[in-house]
């Protein structure tokens, strides 16, 4: 799992039960959507997760858990039924099974976007190497979140070099454009909110 974690920032499991204290009125939702036989999809965030391994815990930064087509145990639903108009109770424990479960961990997305980062300017000789999207601009980080890349000094042939190239050394999502072929308006918000990861200094000749 940590190993996982390292090299593609997040984790799914399948068939996953999940068992915890909801408020009432987010369960009240949750019921309505399986009478209607609609999935339950619910989002979680923490500041600071940890893998044990061998007793021993290790940081796992951030993380974001996304519990996806998930079904109420109907079982355990109706032991708790009697507490669910109950004006004291204002939470109720329950459980959730055949859940996807994916957590993503998006320190390790910008960890490996600074790596790439640095490959590109080192290897292909990039001029610039800007980091946006969901990373940087403070979105929601979803099972689709990606490492955006956008780099300036490659012609094409380079770019699909550089491309090819990361595909080898990386098991993480990412998307790799060229900052002068993007639309205006992405380029100016690139340039404006993006996060210069490097660039390099190029030197006056004569």
């Amino acid at each position: 799992e940590l190993y996982t974690i390292l090299n593609r920032g997040m984790i799914e499991k399948k068939q996953q039960t999940v068992t915890g204290r909801f408020p009432i009125e987010a369960i009240k939702i949750m019921f309505e959507l399986q009478k209607k036989s609609q999935p339950i999809d619910i989002r979680m965030q923490g500041d600071e997760s940890y893998v044990e391994l061998l007793n021993i815990k290790f940081s796992t930064g951030k993380m974001v858990r996304h519990i996806l087509d998930a079904k109420i145990d109907n079982k355990f639903f109706n032991l708790q039924k009697e507490n669910f108009h109950s004006e004291e109770e204002k939470y109720l424990e329950l459980k959730l099974i055949d859940a996807t479960v994916v957590e993503i961990f998006p320190d390790k997305f910008i960890r490996e976007s600074e790596r790439l980062g640095r490959v590109l300017v080192e290897r292909f000789n990039a001029n610039s190497v800007f980091l946006f999207g969901s990373l940087v601009w403070g979105k929601i980080h979803n099972p689709q979140t990606d490492i955006d890349l956008a780099v300036s000094g490659l012609n094409s042939g380079e770019m699909y070099k550089a491309i090819g190239y990361l595909e080898q050394i990386t098991q993480f999502p990412f998307n790799l454009v060229d900052i002068n072929t993007v639309p205006e308006s992405l380029r100016e918000r690139i340039l404006t909110e993006g996060k210069l990861l490097y660039e390099r200094e190029l030197v006056a000749v004569g």
